[in-house]
């Protein structure tokens, strides 16, 4: 999925540090009283949704797509 990424040039170049980033946040938001969902990106999914709307492969757009996801947990309840 990196490697689709408009904007993989500003992305972790290792593995180990965006894990070590996305572990700070699940440790430290609901420490600060922000609420925190995970939610599980299909690499497919993603790629036709961006396709489908004319969006790049970019961090906002990605994040555009988790929160799209997540709402949609949230209707179904």
């Amino acid at each position: 999925m990196i490697e689709d990424a408009d904007d993989r040039d500003e992305m972790p170049a290792d593995y180990d540090v965006g894990h070590r980033n996305a572990i700070a946040v699940v440790n430290t938001w609901p420490a600060r009283g922000r609420a925190l969902e995970i939610v599980t990106i299909g690499p497919a999914e993603l790629m036709r949704w961006l396709e489908a709307r004319g969006c790049p492969n970019t961090v906002e757009n990605r994040l555009k797509y988790v929160e799209e996801l997540a709402a949609r947990g949230h209707d179904a309840a």
